[in-house]
């Protein structure tokens, strides 16, 4: 049976991907690579498994990168 506190924990799950998400659409602007990124997700075929481990290790990188940012203050 999910109890309430489920619902929030998945709830807070699902505002922690959004906020990722909405970040890494603003990044794109900035970084080629993540503009990268989003295009082979979006594409989906003709990505290589090595390209996709490339691409899951440099999203990690950015998500380490936007943490830092935002500790630090330089994000608003």
């Amino acid at each position: 049976m999910i109890e309430s506190n489920d619902i929030i924990v998945l709830g807070l799950v699902a505002l922690c991907l959004l906020a990722l998400a909405c970040t890494l659409l603003a990044l794109r602007r900035r970084d080629p690579a993540v503009a990268r990124l989003l295009l082979m997700a979006e594409q989906g075929e003709g990505a290589r498994r090595t390209e996709a481990e490339q691409a899951g290790r440099r999203l990690v990188e950015l998500e380490r990168a936007v943490i830092a940012r935002l500790e630090q203050g330089r994000i608003e």
